[in-house]
């Protein structure tokens, strides 16, 4: 229900997510969040901005401000007819109709995309959804998404897989586990038809029907026979 007690009926929404410690949907067009807002993962501005001038002419937040946790649906500003909603930890991202992600939230580590992170200077409103970039800077165009703990990954509409973020136990694939704020392409993740991100590993299903992962294997939930982290994506289920 929203915050004057309407309860909305099922035929209203079109796509939920739940997030660590939030839950988000779509709703006419509009999304929708609720629960613990820390870090703006809900988009809700229900805040005092305590601000310092930066020296030029901005007002920046001196650390994350005090954003109490939400109890009721509040709609989040700053999107345009998205379909597609995930949350993670502390941060939410959202898929326009025009193919356009946007993200919001916690952005320790660049999962919003936008090629910054937050330090003790918080310089935009973490409330406030920002448009997820490519390496090469221009918008990243995706039709399906999938986050993590700190990490988000995306499929493109070019078929390619997609992530930013946090990057612990090379989940990326990348060789390494150093953090990435764009959307940074995942070796062995073109033709991608699925994927799907829990915390630590990341896994894939291609057109041509094999399956990936990468990322952490402490319960060989990639590969049998070693529990160290798989930092290069290898093809599993393939025996049978």
């Amino acid at each position: 229900k929203d915050s004057n007690g309407n309860v909305s009926t099922p035929s209203d929404w079109t796509n939920v997510a739940a997030g660590h410690y939030t839950t988000c949907g779509i709703r006419n067009n509009e999304v929708w969040c609720a629960g613990k807002n820390d870090q703006g993962q809900t988009g809700n501005k229900n805040y005092t901005i305590e601000s310092i001038d930066d020296g030029n002419g901005k007002y920046v937040f001196s650390g994350l401000p005090d954003m109490a946790n939400l109890s009721f649906a509040m709609k989040v500003e700053g999107l345009e007819n998205p379909v597609l909603i995930d949350s993670g930890e502390s941060h939410s991202c959202a898929i326009q109709k025009n193919g356009i992600a946007k993200c919001w939230g916690g952005q320790k580590y660049g999962q919003l995309g936008d090629n910054s992170t937050s330090g003790d200077i918080v310089k935009i409103d973490p409330t406030v959804p920002v448009t997820v970039l490519k390496e090469d800077g221009t918008p990243l165009l995706a039709k399906a998404l999938t986050l993590g703990e700190d990490t988000s990954c995306f499929v493109g509409i070019d078929d390619q897989l997609y992530c930013n973020g946090r990057n612990l136990h090379g989940l990326m694939g990348t060789g390494d586990n150093s953090p990435r704020l764009v959307a940074t392409q995942i070796p062995n993740g073109d033709n991608v038809k699925q994927a799907d991100l829990t915390w630590h590993h990341l896994t894939w299903l291609k057109n041509d029907g094999t399956v990936w992962s990468s990322g952490q294997n402490h319960n060989n939930q990639i590969k049998n026979g070693s529990t160290d982290d798989v930092r290069t994506p290898i093809q599993i289920f393939t025996d049978f």
